[in-house]
């Protein structure tokens, strides 16, 4: 019985020191990874909220087969640095960079994916990231 207890203390012990753990990425203004480190000793707390504003949109939503994203940032030397599209199993459908496109809009064609909810990630050069959900019908 002594030993039941010791493993289930120990197992419990071992999954909140896991809780700690936190794996940090660092991207330069093109996109490209430049840092990737598992740092140990971070504490889990939220990224703090910029104080300016981001506007992303996506739209028709539902669409048919074509979607049209936009965006807009108001802080100077923030910029969107690429989108990407994931169906709702996580896999990645589109892939786009902002610096492909002089505007701030793109538009992706969902001609051959089946109905759904897709996910569009917008991540920006201040490592924060915007999420929407857009339906195909």
């Amino acid at each position: 019985m002594k030993n039941k207890l010791l493993i289930f203390f120990l197992t419990i012990g071992s999954f909140s020191f896991a809780q700690n753990e936190r794996l940090v990425f660092s991207y330069d203004n093109a996109g490209n990874q430049v840092l990737r480190e598992f740092d140990l000793d971070a504490e889990m707390r939220p990224a703090p909220e910029p104080d300016y504003k981001k506007t992303s949109k996506a739209y028709p939503s539902p669409m048919d087969d074509e979607l049209n994203l936009e965006w807009l940032v108001e802080e100077e030397g923030v910029d969107l640095v690429q989108v990407k599209t994931y169906d709702m199993q996580g896999r990645l459908i589109h892939h786009e960079y902002a610096r492909d496109y002089k505007k701030d809009q793109i538009k992706l064609s969902f001609n051959g994916y089946p109905q759904g909810i897709y996910i569009v990630k917008f991540y920006y050069t201040d490592e924060t990231e915007e999420t929407l959900k857009v339906l195909k019908k």
